[in-house]
């Protein structure tokens, strides 16, 4: 808070994203902050808003009330394939798959927020899975398929995963393709579509933002969520950080 404080004087607008591991593990976290969020922002005269990626075990019915109350205008609700492939990775500790509990949460959630907040289905695409999910969109009630938007991505390859490429389904075939026909197949069945459109020529990165940061769970700063080593960091919650883009130099003030 004592950061936030310290960065938004003179700027409009203020955005959280609430990213895990799994936020909603810290429920009463995400409460507290929003609360002396809401008093800082009619002090210096901002506007906040907040978007959510959860695995959706834990929306709750009581979280799920309380949306509004958080300013959350996005939800993202990760799977990784059909009822077997994500049961396969994310279970309890008594071995039960979470595949039914998220479709009745997401249910729930849309019978109720959907004037309040967008909802996202993000679908982690791999070899092993890709198969399974014209199945996984199926599972889904028609009756709410039109409420929720889809969102396909191939599962980054990263240091931890040996840099595999999931998205490699023949050589030499562009990974897109394979992605476009699950993009195809979920507006047949009655999916929100956003995808890639030939009209669009640029892109961005969060890095592009002047003011966006990403917060690892030790309170260092980084510009972008996928560099995030300790050598990689610009700063601490510990300091608030004065950045001078023009000489690429940076000056740390102790708070």
């Amino acid at each position: 808070i004592k950061w936030i404080r310290s960065v938004m004087p003179n700027k409009a607008k203020l955005h959280i994203a609430w990213f895990g591991g799994e936020p909603l593990l810290e429920k009463k976290t995400i409460f507290e902050i929003t609360k002396k969020i809401n008093v800082l922002s009619k002090e210096l005269k901002f506007q906040y808003s907040s978007s959510l990626t959860t695995n959706g075990y834990l929306l709750t019915k009581d979280f799920i009330d309380n949306i509004e109350k958080l300013s959350i205008k996005q939800i993202q609700i990760t799977f990784d394939g059909n009822r077997e492939f994500h049961n396969k990775y994310r279970f309890l500790i008594n071995g039960q798959g979470s595949f039914d509990n998220l479709i009745e949460n997401i249910t729930k959630l849309i019978s109720k927020k959907t004037d309040v907040c967008s909802i996202i289905i993000r679908v982690n695409c791999t070899d092993e899975n890709y198969e399974s999910l014209i199945d996984l969109l199926n599972s889904f009630p028609e009756n709410i398929r039109s409420q929720i938007s889809i969102f396909f991505r191939w599962v980054y390859p990263s240091k931890i995963k040996g840099f595999k490429d999931f998205s490699s389904r023949k050589k030499g075939e562009e990974p897109y393709i394979n992605i476009s026909k699950l993009y195809r197949e979920a507006q047949r069945l009655g999916w929100i579509v956003k995808t890639r459109n030939s009209k669009i020529k640029y892109n961005f990165c969060e890095v592009d933002f002047l003011n966006h940061f990403y917060i690892n769970p030790s309170g260092d700063l980084f510009f972008c969520s996928h560099r995030t080593e300790s050598k990689d960091s610009i700063g601490s919650l510990n300091y608030s950080v004065v950045i001078n883009y023009h000489s690429g130099s940076f000056d740390f003030v102790e708070v």
